[in-house]
């Protein structure tokens, strides 16, 4: 993607233009300047204390947090502590390709719940459960990557009732729930049902993702788990991102940047989908975007997205073919687009690019 001259909707990477670097150097002068005294030494598992009060504080969560290296670290403790090979695991149909490789890593097998509008087919979902058992449910409720879509607060409290009714354990990965482009905040389905759900949340797509940081909130026997899983694995997260974090949280109101971000990205995101419905809306079904950071787009004659982008790559664009987010390999024709990382003026040139492999209609 970073070849001259490429367009790329791949990645689903941040807007870089907005990470708040004047900030950021504020924090790295005074560290310059005076070093916290325990910075250079080993730390507490589940990570700086001050950090998870402060981030419980500001986001309003009641358990204890343990701080991971990421999201994806936050998975991959996870994994560690409930997967032996061949178990059984549920993950929506489509799902995040980081997750789905990272289970499949562990001999894990993974079984589909198909997606609706307003969150996972619960009747799909029971069924499954009535004839098997697994070790969690994975679940991305928040503009799911890759299709964008939100649960319904119904979906939530129905599946929560499931995961008690069966004893199923929820993985919610929420990295997107704060960007919601008009403010919405959906009850958390942890909400519902503390014992059965794990949550995880991350600053890498409201603040940078360098800093490599994310949080995990669950009930105290599974947490006690994860933190002897996080001992073995690296003993604690790195301590310089931890503080640069806290002392960001506690100079700057990551909120408003949090607002800054949504416009940026309401902007970018409604451009590309008139773009796209403009000069590719008799090729392509679309949906306007209501948050998060992608388009999950199908080609209304079934044809193979994959083939497109072999074609695509020859015109300097790429994307992401829908293939690889989905269990169901006959399913070709869906792609995945990221509107937040690319420039107005990259959003118009790749969508005209992409338009040119069409026939002129």
């Amino acid at each position: 993607a970073n070849q001259k001259d490429f367009i790329s909707f791949a990645g689903g990477l941040p807007d870089e233009e907005l990470f708040p670097k004047k900030e950021l150097k504020q924090i790295f002068e005074t560290y310059s300047e005076n070093l916290p005294s325990d910075l250079l030494q080993y730390s507490t598992t589940m990570g700086l204390p001050k950090l998870i009060d402060l981030i419980k504080k500001q986001f309003k969560f009641k358990e204890q947090l343990l701080i991971s290296n990421g999201s994806q670290q936050a998975l991959d403790l996870i994994c560690s502590v409930f997967l032996n090979p061949k178990d059984k695991i549920l993950v929506e149909e489509p799902s995040y390709l980081g997750a789905i490789g990272l289970f499949k890593s562990y001999a894990a097998k993974c079984h589909t719940v198909k997606l609706e509008k307003d969150g996972l087919d619960l009747k799909d979902l029971e069924k499954k459960l009535k004839k098997n058992t697994y070790k969690f449910l994975y679940v991305i409720p928040n503009f799911q990557n890759p299709s964008s879509i939100s649960y319904s607060n119904q979906k939530r409290k129905k599946l929560s009732v499931l995961a008690i009714k069966y004893n199923l354990i929820i993985i919610e990965d929420d990295p997107y729930g704060f960007l919601d482009f008009k403010g919405k905040q959906y009850k958390k389905i942890f909400d519902y049902a503390p014992k059965n759900t794990i949550y995880l949340g991350s600053f890498s797509k409201i603040l940078v993702p360098s800093l490599r940081l994310g949080y995990i909130m669950a009930d105290e026997e599974i947490m006690t788990k994860i933190n002897i899983a996080k001992q073995y694995k690296d003993l604690h997260t790195n301590l310089f991102s931890q503080y640069i974090l806290y002392e960001y949280l506690k100079r700057f109101d990551i909120f408003e940047h949090i607002k800054m971000l949504k416009i940026n990205y309401e902007k970018k995101g409604n451009l590309f989908y008139k773009t796209l419905k403009t000069e590719l809306g008799s090729y392509f079904e679309v949906e306007k975007p209501k948050g998060g950071m992608f388009l999950w787009v199908k080609l209304k004659d079934n044809s193979n997205s994959e083939e497109l982008l072999k074609r695509a790559v020859k015109k300097k664009v790429l994307f992401v073919p829908g293939s690889v987010f989905l269990q169901d390999k006959t399913k070709q024709s869906y792609i995945r687009f990221n509107f937040t990382n690319s420039s107005k003026k990259d959003i118009k040139k790749g969508i005209l690019r992409l338009k040119s492999l069409f026939p002129k209609t």
